[in-house]
């Protein structure tokens, strides 16, 4: 079994490794580098240009509730995402897979808000 990052499209070019996608139950967090550029609900497909997460760093991780402490290493299945903002930080469900975007998708992204 592969538990690597996989192609979202079969046999589509996926993106270079600047790009990954982090799957929970109901979201797809897409970054570039250590920035979440898009949000995806898996349900619709949709992309949620006003989401909490998009245009946000990727924080210290919230590691498996058993373990009570925080990483600061790449995120993990099973670990949730931590977003901090001083207004008002994201903490997302657990990971449940890990993937590489196609060319495709990345494509689709919505248009990044300028601060």
């Amino acid at each position: 079994m592969n538990a690597g990052p996989r192609n979202e499209d079969d046999g589509a070019d996926t993106t270079s490794g600047l790009h990954c996608v982090y799957v929970t139950r109901t979201t797809e967090y897409h970054f570039e580098g250590d920035t979440c550029v898009a949000v995806r609900d898996r349900r619709t497909g949709e992309f949620l240009a006003s989401h909490l997460a998009a245009g946000r760093r990727l924080g210290a991780l919230d590691c498996s509730p058993a373990s009570g402490s925080t990483s600061t290493s790449s995120p993990r299945v099973g670990d949730a995402l931590y977003l901090p903002s001083p207004e008002r930080s994201l903490v997302t469900s657990p990971i449940e897979r890990i993937e590489k975007p196609s060319l495709a998708v990345v494509a689709r992204y919505p248009a990044r808000r300028v601060a």
